[in-house]
């Protein structure tokens, strides 16, 4: 399970136990975006903020240049056309 706090903080659960946070769930020195979706697919999950940026997230087996040490891996964050600069 993903779960997403307004502040931008993003946590891992699995079987009821925290096994990872993650400080942005956008990848991004800026923390001005917050989680409003998540939405999962074959290979993990793509989460929304409130001003439009997406960002996608891989578990780890799937994408093969990873460690591996992280259960999901950010892979890119696109940026709204209205918060870019």
């Amino acid at each position: 399970m993903i779960g997403c706090t307004k502040e931008g903080s993003m946590y891992y659960l699995e079987n009821n136990e925290l096994k990872k946070e993650y400080d942005n769930a956008f990848n991004s020195d800026e923390n001005n975006s917050y989680v409003v979706c998540i939405t999962p697919f074959s290979k993990g999950f793509f989460v929304g903020s409130q001003l439009g940026d997406i960002a996608m997230w891989v578990r780890s087996e799937e994408n093969n240049a990873t460690s591996g040490k992280d259960a999901y891996d950010f892979i890119r964050k696109i940026s709204s056309p209205s918060t870019k600069n």
